[in-house]
């Protein structure tokens, strides 16, 4: 049985060198090939994403982000970009906010006789460009990065800035406007917050999905005036909250 067995490997050998021959070959070379059945779920070695969130201005971020993979299943995404009106923080906060808002004056006075607007009243007020940058740290657990399900913590830091000019009495309506120098002022937002993604890649583009939780402090200083009949006292009053903040993130991007 062995011998037929080596017999009939002779002869498949003799044949294949025979054919070789015939097309013009002069050397005989047999390739031994093996498969790796460790395949990668991914649909793309590629290690960096660049990305943008089409929906950032809604919060008031325009944004570009950097996504690098440091190993299989880890990678770590960073932003710069700048900030402009804040339209979620208006929405859920009102123009005065003086009820939700605690503003310490310097002179200890009463938030409702502050004659001027409220930090997210936009009458008179007029938003600046500002500045923020993220970082996130991702790990992937359902397929390589940078493509599938992940888990992520992301540090956000945004600075928000106004301008808006002070307040002078209008003798001619007798009311306080908004009519003198302006005035500076800002709001800024640190977000520490855990979450879960998805991220699909295509053939060159990415879409990012993200949806996070965790809690946001915030800052900020805003400009007041205060006629006390006999004085007038104007000036710049501060402001603390620490807030649950919920955030879904869409970017699409750009894989290389």
């Amino acid at each position: 049985m062995k011998k037929s067995i080596l017999l009939l490997l002779a002869v498949c050998l003799g044949m294949n060198i025979m054919a070789q021959r015939i097309n013009g070959s002069r050397d005989t070379t047999i390739r031994i090939s093996t498969y790796d059945t460790k395949k990668k779920k991914s649909g793309s070695t590629e290690m960096n994403v660049v990305k943008l969130a089409p929906f950032g201005f809604i919060p008031g971020t325009f944004s570009a982000h950097y996504e690098r993979v440091l190993s299989d299943f880890f990678s770590i995404q960073g932003g710069v970009g700048f900030t402009h009106r804040n339209y979620v923080r208006n929405l859920f906060w009102g123009t005065d906010g003086l009820d939700l808002i605690n503003y310490q004056y310097p002179g200890g006075q009463d938030a409702f006789d502050d004659k001027a607007d409220g930090i997210y009243n936009f009458d008179s007020r007029t938003p600046i460009l500002g500045y923020m940058f993220s970082i996130q740290p991702r790990l992937y657990f359902d397929s390589e990065a940078p493509d599938g399900a992940y888990f992520c913590f992301s540090y956000d830091r945004m600075r928000h800035r106004f301008e808006v000019p002070g307040i002078r009495y209008d003798s001619t309506t007798f009311n306080y406007v908004h009519r003198g120098s302006l005035k500076q002022e800002y709001e800024d937002l640190s977000d520490m917050l855990v979450g879960f993604g998805y991220q699909v890649l295509y053939d060159r583009l990415s879409l990012d999905f993200t949806g996070l939780a965790g809690l946001r402090n915030v800052s900020g200083k805003k400009y007041y005036y205060f006629d006390n009949g006999s004085s007038i006292d104007e000036g710049y009053a501060k402001y603390k909250q620490t807030l649950f903040n919920f955030n879904i993130a869409i970017k699409i991007g750009y894989h290389f």
